[in-house]
This record gives C-alpha cells, structure tokens and sequence, in this order.
C-alpha cells in the first residue's frame, strides 16, 4: 500500500506539489542549506509558544521558564500568516486507479477515500471519528470473519488543518490479489447497505463503548493535554473550551447523528478508489 500513501494526496488534492511525496528526482534536489535558510529566520525571532504538563505546579515551571526561554532575546510579533490558497478536490474518476507493486508480495491494497469539502467542528469532527469506528466494525465482521480475505480492515476520518476540502473519510485493507475484486464489492455494498438500511444498534453501541473507553484514557495522557488541549491554545482557545465539554458530548453522541453523516457523506458513487496489481512485465513496473 505504500505506493497510495505516496500518491493518493497529491491526486485527491489535484496536482498540489504540498501534498503527497513528490518523486525521487525532485526530492534530491532539495539541501540543507535550503532547509536552514527557510528555518533559521523561524527559530532566531518568531515567538514561542510552551505548554507544559505533568506533576509540577505553575510557579516552579514559570520559573525554569523565566531562567532559560525567558533569557532568549525579545521575540517579534507574529503575523498572522496568509491565508493558503484553496485546494479543491478533483471530479470522482470512474474506475479504480490502480498501481503496479512487485509480483512477490504476498498481497495487494485497496483503499476508499470519501472528501468532506468543509472543515467540521469539533463536536461534528468527534462524530465523524466514531462514524469510522462503526464502518471499521461492521467491515470486520464481513470482510474477516465471513471472508477471512483480509487480516483486517481500518477505517478513520482525517482532518487536514487549514485546508478545508482535504478532510476525508478513508477505508483500507490488504488483501490476497486473486481476492481483491471480491473484497472490493463487498466493501461498496456494505456501504450501500448501512445507508440504505442504516446501521444497527448492536454495532452502534459495539463501537461507541470502545470510542468511549480511548477518550477517557486520553485524559490521563500528558500527550492528550499538550499537544490536543495546549497546543496553540493562544491563537486557538477554542481548544480549551473543547477539553472542557469532551467527556459530555461524546456521552451524547446518538445513533441518530452517525447514520445522518453516513447518509451525507458515504455516497458510493462519490468514492475515490486506490488498488495496487501486481506488475506483469518491466513496463508496467515502470
């Protein structure tokens, strides 16, 4: 699959060069000097920002901080920085885009991305994280226990910060070659089913639970609190204001608001579908 974690950004963001893994020749181009005369500016006189978790109090931090950060030169004044252009989603292909992968390989990826082109907040983006969670549960039960074509199945909503048509729901599994055309429909139709149908209670509550449990072990992480809750929390206090209401909302989130963001967004025809082949021939590898 490491060949559509390359390419399938690039593609789904139109050609924009920030995006995906830009080729062999391309990269090499790029140096060290390159890289410290875009950086040094940054780390010489932008300001800081510091968040610090774990067993200490406020006074002795601030006072460590005082006595080294604190002694730095003062730092110039921010500027907002300018607003990056829009990057659209190009129009749904009609087929699977597929890639040539070294016949050796034991198996082949196959891989959904469905584009969200409007940036959710916060308590929209918790729901779309469980949404993946009740995909990924009912793939499992069908592709892997019924099947057994696949070790597993993964399923997520990922979000991408300051570009508000790049947030995608995203399927992936790997599978046999001689079992992809099969896994593949049956993927779309259990899609289509959960729309049509709608999701059950069982898997609702089956995937919720688990979703709950994470969120809670969350708390208990430094990692949670200084990168999630204080990361950027002076430019973005939205995100304190969040940490304050999570354990609330996601209690709520009902069965409800899952199905009509499946309805929304989980459009089969909308779906961006990656494959990798094996190669026959020297040509196709390429």
């Amino acid at each position: 699959g490491g060949t559509i974690f390359m390419i399938a950004p690039r593609l789904l963001a139109s050609g924009d060069s920030r995006f995906g893994v830009p080729d062999m020749s391309t990269l090499t181009r790029r140096t060290l000097a390159e890289l410290k005369s875009w950086m040094q500016p940054e780390f010489s006189h932008s300001q800081i920002e510091i968040s610090v978790v774990g067993d200490i109090d406020q006074e002795t931090a601030t006072a460590a901080l005082a006595r080294t950060v604190g002694a730095l030169p003062k730092r110039k004044v921010t500027v907002p920085p300018a607003k990056a252009s829009e990057v659209a989603v190009p129009i749904t292909p009609g087929a699977p885009l597929t890639w040539p992968v070294d016949p050796k390989l034991k198996q082949i990826a196959v891989s959904y991305y469905w584009p969200v082109v409007e940036t959710p907040d916060v308590p929209t983006e918790r729901r779309c994280g469980l949404l993946a969670r009740v995909i990924e549960e009912r793939l499992r039960q069908r592709v892997r226990e019924e099947l057994g074509a696949a070790y597993s199945v993964s399923a997520r909503f990922s979000m991408n910060e300051g570009f508000p048509q790049q947030n995608f729901f995203e399927i992936y599994t790997e599978v046999k070659s001689s079992r992809a055309n099969e896994v593949d429909q049956l993927i779309q139709r259990e899609i289509a089913a959960m729309r049509r149908e709608g999701i059950t209670r069982d898997e609702f509550d089956r995937s919720k639970q688990p979703y709950l449990t994470q969120r809670s072990v969350d708390l208990r992480r430094n990692s949670y609190w200084g990168h999630t809750v204080l990361g950027d929390a002076q430019t973005k206090p939205e995100r304190l204001i969040s940490a304050r209401n999570r354990t609330a909302d996601n209690n709520a989130i009902t069965q409800a608001e899952i199905q009509n963001l499946l309805d929304r967004y989980l459009d089969p025809a909308a779906a961006f579908i990656f494959r990798t082949a094996p190669f026959q021939n020297e040509d196709q590898r390429r």
